[in-house]
């Protein structure tokens, strides 16, 4: 017949008092007390590493911190907060290591070094699993992924888009429509080979892509500045509420930022990567960009009419 019992705890308590689990868990709480100490909060500060006499953080940002630690009395005492410097690369950057990684893996394989094979196999390894994309397709894949919903703010933009456009005014025939250029590449009767000699267009376009989402970046800088305690200058109470507008402006700079990211991976492999893939990339975007350039218009025009309230 099953029981219940009841522990001790204050029994429980001495019992554990200078366990490595206690102390880690003072620790814990000693660096959530102080998340301001380690450039954060209580809910972006995180204790990484705990040692005897010191401990490692790190924050939101990616930047991290070493502090002493010692226990007194009143509970886990911080001392000589220092930030370090650990080595952070953006996984962009990391694209040509990762081709050369895989080339050298390639190479040791046909040589029948396995030692050196299994080095550079897990290097690659570790380089994918941080974030970096070893094909076009990874890279198509990537952007179906960003783009499997609508987000809110375009949800938002097509609900609207006729009071938008008569907002906007004349700077609604100001965006740009593009259309899409590879279609004849990709009706299927197209060969990656034949394609080939397009790879140069079609990393161009790829690029100015890429430099018009940077544009829209810049543009909406004083929208992402507006807050809900912003109200319209000259039309209170009509018109959108500035909760409204926030939510707008951080989900499209949101979707700008990981669009910008995605066509920057695609950049790192276009040398040599699925051609088709790329061409699919490129024009998926363009069908959409007359969307995104009509949020940014509209973010841009509208964040101008916001004041402090």
């Amino acid at each position: 017949m099953a029981t219940e019992k009841l522990v001790d705890g204050e029994f429980l308590a001495r019992l554990t008092a200078d366990s490595m689990e206690s102390v880690m868990g003072a620790v814990d709480d000693a660096v959530t007390e102080n998340a301001a100490l380690f450039g954060g909060t209580s809910d972006t500060v995180r204790t990484i590493a705990t040692y005897s006499g010191h401990l490692i953080t790190v924050n939101e940002d990616g930047d991290f911190y070493r502090a002493k630690w010692s226990r007194s009395d009143d509970g886990v005492v911080l001392s000589e907060i220092e930030e370090i410097d650990v080595p952070v690369y953006d996984a962009r950057a990391l694209g040509p290591q990762v081709r050369q990684e895989s080339v050298a893996a390639a190479s040791a394989l046909l040589n029948g070094d396995m030692e050196t094979a299994d080095e550079k196999l897990r290097g690659l390894y570790r380089l994918v699993k941080s974030g970096v994309r070893l094909t076009a397709e990874g890279v198509e894949d990537l952007y179906h992924q960003q783009m499997a919903e609508d987000s809110d703010w375009v949800l938002a933009l097509r609900e609207r888009a006729e009071e938008i456009r008569t907002f906007l005014g004349t700077d609604a025939l100001r965006v740009e429509s593009m259309k899409p250029k590879f279609e004849a590449m990709l009706d299927g009767s197209v060969t990656e080979q034949q394609a080939e000699p397009q790879r140069a267009t079609v990393s161009d376009a790829l690029g100015r892509l890429s430099s018009d989402l940077v544009t829209m970046c810049t543009r909406i800088a004083l929208a992402k500045q507006v807050t809900e305690n912003h109200r319209l200058r000259d039309e209170a109470g009509s018109g959108p509420m500035a909760s409204d507008f926030v939510d707008f402006v951080s989900s499209f700079s949101e979707d700008l930022d990981a669009m910008i990211g995605v066509l920057g991976d695609a950049q790192v492999i276009a040398e040599d990567g699925c051609i088709k893939c790329l061409a699919r990339l490129h024009d998926g975007l363009a069908a959409r960009m007359y969307e995104w350039g009509l949020a940014t218009a509209f973010c841009e025009k509208l964040a101008r009419r916001f004041a402090l309230a």
